[in-house]
């Protein structure tokens, strides 16, 4: 529900009461919960915790307003009853983490990747939430960044798969054996039609379906596409540019010559896709996985 332009994430409101700083300031409780992993109804008012594992973390009635939580690994966090107003999760992990009765800015959570994440009443993430969450995902700090520097030069250049891997081998799990053939694409129904023509009128489905499609040469440019499944999909020639992809799934795709310039591919899953003159230069690849992948012609 909103109240004085924010929302609060819960089926009903709990009252946790004001939060107790005594003694404590904000970096004391910063060391307290990178030490301990824990730091429960304590005050951190503005903290700077960009960049931080902070998976599995318990923040539950945690005073987070105004704190800076960028590119941060809160999977599996409990963040239940936090105060998250004003708070920035650009490029952060919220996925499996426990959001229920946390309050935050009507888009506090704009650009983070919420996979299985929990709200109100302890369901997951539904399609809805997703796509009003995500709108500005594209704009995270990690792909914006990306953007800027392949605009700045036009984008004209070609990074390979082969490049890119070399470029990021602390960031991407590699396996280099032989990739499978890309499959045949499966029966398309009349679902995924429907899914696919609500995807080129918004440019955005989150955790959409697209198995087996065919897409060749089709334009994703800036598409919002988290979580989205195009696997032993036909993508040749498509053009990816800038789009988000946190998440998606590119399993035994044809992404023969595909343009994936600029885009953000936060755990995407390249596992057994043809990435045979697929272009990558200024692509954000932390967490991206190519296994099993085919770059040759």
């Amino acid at each position: 529900m909103k109240k004085n332009g924010k929302i609060i994430v819960a089926a009903a409101v709990f009252s946790f009461g004001p939060v107790m700083v005594g003694a404590e300031t904000v970096p004391d409780n910063i060391d307290k919960l990178l030490q301990t992993r824990s730091c429960t109804d304590c005050n951190l008012q503005g903290a700077e915790l960009v960049r931080r594992d902070l998976s599995g973390v318990n923040l539950a009635g945690a005073d987070l307003s105004g704190a800076d939580l960028s590119l941060s690994d809160l999977a599996g966090a409990n963040l239940k009853g936090a105060d998250l107003t004003g708070a920035r999760f650009n490029g952060a992990d919220l996925s499996e983490s426990d959001l229920r009765g946390a309050v935050l800015d009507e888009d506090g959570l704009a650009g983070a990747f919420l996979g299985g994440a929990m709200l109100g009443g302890g369901e997951e993430v539904p399609e809805q939430a997703g796509e009003k969450s995500q709108q500005a995902a594209s704009d995270t700090a990690a792909a914006e960044t990306a953007r800027e520097e392949a605009e700045a030069e036009e984008v004209d250049g070609n990074t390979t798969a082969g490049e890119m891997i070399a470029e990021n081998k602390e960031n991407i799990e590699v396996y280099e054996e032989a990739a499978a053939p890309v499959r045949d694409a499966l029966e398309k129904g009349p679902e995924k039609l429907a899914a696919a023509d609500k995807m080129f009128d918004k440019k955005a489905c989150y955790h959409c379906d697209f198995t087996g499609m065919d897409f060749r040469g089709k334009k994703f440019g800036k598409f919002d596409l988290e979580l989205s499944d195009f696997s032993k999909t036909n993508l040749q020639d498509a053009v990816f540019k800038n789009a988000n992809l946190k998440g998606v799934s590119f399993v035994d795709a044809n992404l023969k010559g595909a343009d994936l310039r600029g885009a953000d591919l936060y755990k995407t899953d390249f596992t057994g896709a043809d990435l045979t003159d697929a272009r990558f230069k200024g692509a954000a690849t932390d967490g991206a996985i190519m296994l099993n992948i085919n770059q040759q012609d």
